[in-house]
């Protein structure tokens, strides 16, 4: 099986009507911190588009791009990873499961990743590892958590 996804979708809106007129199935993935999320994933969706949540995570690079508000970081303790994780999960509605923008450093540190993969596990969502280092452990993680 291929699956087509399109991330980084919302920030710029003229390009994410334009992905929405694609024939289906392609997979739409949005940033939690983009305007008019609503509209957006309910016409990717009414257009027969799958929806993914992609979740900013940290970066090995940081100091060359910026990790966007309320990104998930190896610095926090598993309680404020929670809640940045809540806040980004309860931006909009509508999609099966995550993958991680950015993120090459986050997704290589198990302890960070593990209340992800838990809170997944518990939402029945997916997680879709952008794979944006070979060091990732988001496979092994979500087998283990029956992601």
């Amino acid at each position: 099986m291929i699956a087509i996804v399109i991330d980084d979708m919302g920030p710029n809106q003229k390009n994410a009507r334009r992905a929405m007129t694609m024939p289906s199935p392609i997979t739409l993935s949005f940033l939690p911190y983009a305007d008019d999320l609503t509209p957006m994933v309910t016409r990717a969706r009414a257009n027969g588009h799958e929806v993914l949540l992609h979740l900013p995570m940290e970066p090995n690079n940081s100091h060359l791009h910026q990790p966007s508000p309320n990104s998930l970081l190896t610095t926090l303790d598993a309680a404020e990873i929670s809640e940045r994780l809540a806040w980004n999960l309860g931006r909009f509605s509508g999609y099966v499961g995550i993958n991680n923008h950015m993120g090459s450093r986050f997704t290589a540190d198990p302890r960070a990743l593990a209340p992800v993969m838990a809170e997944l596990k518990s939402r029945g969502l997916l997680f879709l590892d952008s794979r944006t280092t070979n060091q990732t452990v988001g496979r092994r993680l979500a087998l283990q958590a029956g992601v």
